[in-house]
């Protein structure tokens, strides 16, 4: 039986309503189910342009391909930021190349695991860090970790 005119239903891909895939594409282009969806997007965020916000150390400096740095207890790697005034209070928003990820925050210090595809294959890690205030953002200038071969 075919529904009336102008109340046809319109499938996507895999037969299922556009409707029901539409929400479902954004949240995996967006990275969802990864532990990547937990950081609450800024909305009307404004960066400033004259950043005061600092990495003064880091580490590591360089990494090994294919070797977790920092090792954690699960196995993972991790890397560590002091910048140059305390994170108490805000989000802070770690770029790794492309991937975004919440920091852990303690004082001026900020750690967040590595995902194992960004020390896969020699290269940079690049790194910049967003403190986040309301609709306040001050970004970092820009960090490496250089991964090298073992």
């Amino acid at each position: 039986m075919r529904a009336a005119a102008g109340s046809e239903r319109r499938y996507c891909w895999l037969r299922l309503p556009c409707v029901m895939v539409a929400p479902a594409l954004l949240m995996v282009l967006a990275g969802c189910g990864n532990g990547k969806c937990e950081i609450p997007t800024t909305g009307n965020a404004q960066e400033n342009v004259a950043s005061s916000l600092r990495i003064d150390d880091f580490g590591p400096h360089v990494a090994k391909v294919g070797q977790p740095f920092n090792r954690q207890p699960d196995g993972s790697a991790a890397a560590w930021f002091r910048l140059n005034e305390s994170m108490e209070g805000s989000l802070v928003h770690v770029h790794l190349n492309s991937v975004v990820l919440k920091g852990d925050i303690s004082g001026p210090m900020v750690t967040v695991r590595v995902p194992k595809d960004l020390y896969a294959s020699e290269g940079r890690i690049t790194i910049v860090i967003d403190k986040v205030n309301g609709t306040n953002v001050t970004t970092s200038k820009s960090v490496d970790i250089i991964v090298d071969r073992p």
